[in-house]
């Protein structure tokens, strides 16, 4: 997997035949059961309060991450001599390096995501962005909060993230609450397909 198609949000798959191969060359039908090979880490962000002043979210930067890799899958081929039930297929990512600093997009790496003003009510900030499983080192919120006379500052903040790894096939949430004073920041983590966490629950990564 080289940069670009992380950073253009392409997911990649695979997947080994449930079945048997036919001696002969004959091939029964085989049933393909796929599963994500990258993480999907996913910012959520709202206000505390709705009391005096607006705060728009102008980018989120995740900082560190792995965008390039080699997937080697093992186990779980077929054996074209000899008939051989499909094994389960063993997935590891290797040379995750150079990481990057990329900021979260819509539905192209290439479209910066849309600021946000901030209600009370949870939003997804973009579309998340497609990472190989391991580590990143921070995000970054470039903010910008409006006080009631019109003042008007930008602000970045720079959440360290907690030790630990994403993996393979699962989706980190980051509910991010602003208010005047902090910023609080809950990770959850789901399967793929999952929904998140509420973003007031803030369910802990397990890590």
């Amino acid at each position: 997997l080289n940069d670009n198609s992380a950073f253009n949000q392409n997911d990649l798959m695979f997947a080994a035949g449930q079945g048997t191969h036919v001696q002969g060359g004959g091939y029964n039908p085989v049933a393909m059961t796929f599963k994500h090979a990258l993480s999907w880490v996913k910012f959520y962000v709202c206000k505390k309060d709705l009391t005096g002043y607006d705060i728009v979210v102008n980018s989120i930067k995740l900082n560190g991450a792995s965008y390039q890799g080699t997937l080697t899958l093992s186990n779980g081929q077929f054996n074209e001599e000899t008939p051989q039930e499909t094994g389960k297929v063993e997935a590891t990512w290797s040379d995750t390096t150079p990481k990057n600093d990329v900021s979260v997009p819509n539905a192209k790496g290439d479209d910066v995501a849309t600021a946000v003003k901030l209600t009370k009510s949870a939003q997804l900030f973009g579309n998340g962005l497609l990472v190989v499983p391991g580590y990143a080192d921070s995000f970054t919120i470039n903010y910008t909060l409006t006080q009631e006379d019109g003042t008007a500052n930008t602000f970045d903040y720079t959440y360290t993230l907690p030790t630990g790894e994403w993996k393979m096939a699962k989706k980190y949430f980051y509910n991010i609450n602003i208010s005047l004073h902090e910023i609080e920041v809950k990770p959850s983590v789901t399967e793929w397909d999952a929904s998140h966490a509420d973003v007031n629950t803030g369910i802990e990564i397990n890590k």
